[in-house]
This record gives C-alpha cells, structure tokens and sequence, in this order.
C-alpha cells in the first residue's frame, strides 16, 4: 500500500495519513526493501524473486486505488536475491543501486531506446569486493559527488566513486573502513548506515552495526574515514539522519531489537546534547524531506507517524495498522 501525508504545520493539526493506492502483487516472493526517488514520482522495489520492479504513477487512474500505480521495468538479477535497493540523485541521470545476496553491488542506469520514448534499465557496474552479504546501502548526498556506500555482515564500509559520471561502467573503491565494535568481532546479519546530508557539515555517516550507533567523520587532510562518537548503545536494526535545512544541531533516529525508538539530538562534532525514547519497537525509521516528520515501521505491519510538540516531547500524530 501507498500512503499519503498531508502537509501538517503543527502536531496538533488533524493530519490523517490517507491510503493513495493499493499496489498490485507482481513479486513472487517476499518483498525485500523498497525506495522513493527524489520527486517521489517512482519506486523501486526489490524481492527474493531476484527481480528489481520499477513503477510510476499513472497519470490518469481510474477510480479504483489499484491502477494508480504501474510496473513500468522489471530488472532481472544474475544469482542471488536483491535485499536493498537505492536510487541516486536525478542530477547524475536515473541510476539505481541494489545489493544482493551473493555479496555483489550492481549499478543499473535508464536508458532510451532508438528515438522514441520507451526506456530500458541496463547492468553499468558490478561491485565485487565485498566478503559477506550486504544489508545497508545508501547513495552520498549530491554536493558530495556520485558516491555510494555499502555496509555488509562482515562491518567493513565500502564506499565507491564514479568519477566520470559518463562512464557508469567504473567505480572504483574509494574508501574502505572497518567499524569499531565495543563487543567481539563477530559478523551480524543487522546493519544500517545514513549520511548526513548538510552541505554545511564535513562528509558524515551515521552506522549502526552490532550494539551500537557510531558517527564517522572523513578527514581530507588524511583521507580516511574515523569515529568521532557515540550516539546511543543497543542491539540496533536501523538509522535514518534526519535533514537538518540549516538547524544548528542534527536529529538521528534509532530502531533497535530489544527496546524503544530513540531520537537523539547532536550537535558538532558528535555530542549528543538530548535523547528522547519513542515508546514503540521498530524495525525501520525513515524521515520526511523537512526532518520533521519520522515514521516507523514495526514487525507487525504497524506504522506510526510522530511529530516533535512545543513542549520538546514527541508525540505519535497517527497510527496505521495492516488491515
């Protein structure tokens, strides 16, 4: 299901998530992960079924909610099955990225056919460096360039650059960072990451890897990648860093296996200078484009929009339940 969200200025306000279309079942097996590109006009959605779908609105749908969305491109992998998907800013043209099982990072760009109108998505790259299976996957901001990171069960980032944005076809390792866990090495079926996206801040990641939520900072003057902090412990399962549209401090949420949503808000370079516990488990929080709307998604289908009050507190504006 798509849903909607009206503006809403203030918690307060009577905002109701309104259902905007019911999606047609056109995987064969089990929904992965799904991402919105920037205008929000497509999604792409990846499946155990090996299959990358790409759908846009229709421009004129009936009446019935099932026709306002369209599978417009089907993707077909090699091997293993997708489990992330991601799309680049449309500045370096249509260009997706999605992960796989069989730890490989592809590359995939729009193309058009001949001289009409009709479009094909075509394999540019294919990423082999990683040692285990990759479970977060997130394109850099654009006043960083084209760059993409991958985080996989073996807690090594990986970020790749391609620096001829005419050449899709090569995209060199740029960057390669083992993360610093508090517990014993161990390898994790659980891990997130989420760049900052301030051009007014250095080049920052936000990773959540085993028991805890870690800010990395990259420092040209010796072109690595390095811890500078803490943000919260726990067994967590996702981070989302939220826009920040020029705030003197930044807001990163946290969803773990064991215990509540936390909210933390951070000042530079990484000092969290207040933490707000959201009473719901979460599986997967994700911020609107203003950062001032956060939603979350639960194991049951359960998704809750929450809203920062007057008074400092967050509050839960609306809850939508499977039906």
């Amino acid at each position: 299901c798509v849903y909607r969200c009206p503006p809403a200025c203030q918690p307060s306000d009577s905002m109701q998530m309104e259902m905007q279309a019911v999606m047609p079942p056109i995987h064969n097996e089990l929904l992965a992960d799904l991402a919105y590109d920037y205008y929000g006009q497509r999604i792409a959605t990846c499946s155990a079924d090996h299959t990358i779908k790409i759908w846009g609105q229709n421009p004129m749908p009936s009446a019935d909610s099932s026709d306002k969305w369209n599978c417009i491109a089907s993707i077909q992998g090699r091997t293993g099955m997708f489990n992330r998907v991601a799309w680049a800013h449309p500045e370096f043209g249509q260009i997706i990225a999605a992960c796989s099982s069989d730890c490989n990072v592809v590359i995939f760009e729009e193309i058009l056919e001949g001289g009409d109108s009709a479009c094909s998505w075509v394999e540019r790259a294919r990423m082999v460096d990683n040692h285990g299976e990759i479970h977060a996957l997130e394109f850099a901001p654009r006043h960083l360039g084209l760059l993409l990171a991958a985080l996989g069960e073996d807690g090594v980032v990986r970020i790749y650059e391609a620096v001829d944005i005419m050449q899709m076809s090569v995209w060199p390792l740029r960057d390669e960072f083992s993360l610093l866990p508090k517990s014993a090495q161990q390898y994790s079926s659980i891990s997130s990451l989420s760049f900052n996206q301030s051009s007014f801040d250095p080049p920052q990641i936000v990773i959540g890897h085993l028991d805890s939520v870690q800010i990395y900072q990259y420092y040209q003057q010796h072109r690595r990648w390095q811890m500078i902090g803490e943000v919260v412990s726990g067994f967590v399962v996702d981070v989302s860093w939220a826009p920040s549209l020029a705030r003197s401090y930044n807001l990163i949420a946290s969803a773990f296996a064991e215990q509540d949503v936390v909210v933390c808000k951070v000042k530079a370079p990484a000092e969290v200078v207040d933490k707000w516990t959201l009473p719901v488990r979460a599986c997967r929080v994700s911020w609107n484009m203003a950062g001032t709307i956060l939603a979350t998604s639960s194991n049951d289908g359960t998704i809750q929009v929450w809203m920062k009050a007057a008074d400092e507190t967050w509050i839960s504006t609306q809850t939508i339940r499977p039906s």
